[in-house]
């Protein structure tokens, strides 16, 4: 296996099956979700969060796409407040993509 892969866009219930199955007989040492912090978190993207995450020994949620109109939106805190409620508090949050990958190839926390 390489040493880091992109699991791609999780749009249909195939894609996440297949990812669920993949990460259950090989699970990541350290796991990146991308999100587009945009966008309103619901139960069902936190909830699949939540479950790629138990497969992970390490998981890091990077909110991508943060920009003044989703902060003015209060994107970001509903982000941070859902993330916490699937027990991924304020150190598994990156928000940027030099942090995301940092942390994905070598595990350091740079903030």
């Amino acid at each position: 296996m390489p040493a880091w892969e992109d699991g791609g866009r999780l749009d249909s219930r195939e894609q996440r099956r297949g990812v669920r199955a993949r990460f259950a007989a090989h699970p990541p040492v350290r796991l990146v979700v991308a999100v587009d912090a945009r966008q309103t978190p619901d139960r069902g993207s936190l909830g699949l969060i939540a479950e790629l995450a138990d497969h992970a020994q390490a998981t890091r949620v990077w909110l991508a796409g943060i920009d003044a109109a989703a902060e003015q939106a209060g994107r970001l805190r509903q982000w941070r407040e859902g993330l916490a409620g699937i027990g991924l508090g304020e150190a598994a949050v990156l928000v940027d993509a030099r942090a995301a990958w940092v942390w994905l190839e070598r595990g350091d926390e740079v903030r």
